[in-house]
């Protein structure tokens, strides 16, 4: 879907997290996966322009928002946004 991008990965304190840029700069990334013990988080990291009629995105940040999945059914599933 990507065929030229780059795959970063971190090792942060809690989440191990996966994105998608570009180019292989951090900041040029467009989304990222962070993989918690309980649960994954889908980031969109300038999802606050992203159209949302379902209203699943959360975050209040200037740029960020995200979709929480607890469990791989919640893939299929809309959800309230949490």
């Amino acid at each position: 879907m990507f065929p030229h991008g780059f795959e970063l990965v971190f090792d942060n304190y809690n989440p191990l997290v996966f994105g998608i840029s570009p180019t292989d700069r951090t900041a040029d990334a467009f989304v990222s996966i962070a993989g918690y013990p309980k649960w994954v988080t889908l980031f969109f990291l300038n999802g606050k322009g992203l159209d949302d009629p379902e209203g699943l995105l959360v975050g209040e940040g200037k740029q960020v928002r995200s979709i929480r999945l607890a469990a791989s059914g919640d893939l299929d599933q809309p959800s309230s946004g949490h």
